[in-house]
């Protein structure tokens, strides 16, 4: 049960994923995020497999994520290649990326998708926070809106309350 939430002004992108590690009958809280922020400029969060989550978010953090040629077609792919040296069989994890102002979401099928608008989620309770942040665009901030979206999402999924928060600002 996993929730990943991002949201951007076209500045500062904010991420956040909860704190839950289960195995679809029990819940654990873990003191392991699954939220990351990656040099100054990018902010990555993944749900499904924790062993494949953390393989990808090592990969992409080998790279040179602040330099000017590096992108999201660059990031998939040492995702793909640093499964394959770990004989990793992904069949659920994806990841939220946020860089450059923007969020892009890598499938579990590694193609991805550059995302329309301020915000996204991914991950189980991702329709219950989409549906939190749509309803919650004025006057609050991108942290009161997560924290909206996650009681939302925690309220219909069991996903955990509590979650970690990285940010980048440009």
């Amino acid at each position: 049960m996993t929730t990943i939430i991002g949201i951007t002004d076209g500045r500062t992108m904010v991420l956040a994923g909860d704190k839950v590690a289960s195995d679809g009958a029990t819940n654990v809280v873990s003191l392991t995020p699954k939220v990351y922020r990656l040099g100054d400029s990018v902010v990555i969060g993944f749900a499904g497999s924790w062993r494949g989550g953390e393989i990808a978010v090592e990969a992409v953090n080998s790279l040179e994520v602040d330099g000017p040629d590096c992108n999201i077609t660059d990031m998939t792919t040492a995702i793909a290649e640093a499964w394959r040296e770990a004989d990793f069989k992904n069949d659920d994890t994806s990841f939220l990326i946020g860089y450059s102002g923007q969020w892009f979401e890598i499938q579990s099928d590694l193609g991805h998708v550059e995302i329309w608008g301020d915000y996204h989620a991914i991950g189980s309770g991702s329709q219950f926070a989409l549906g939190s942040l749509y309803t919650s665009n004025d006057g609050l901030t991108a942290r009161q809106r997560i924290a909206l979206a996650f009681e939302a999402s925690h309220k219909w999924t069991g996903t955990s309350a509590s979650y970690n928060v990285v940010e980048v600002t440009e």
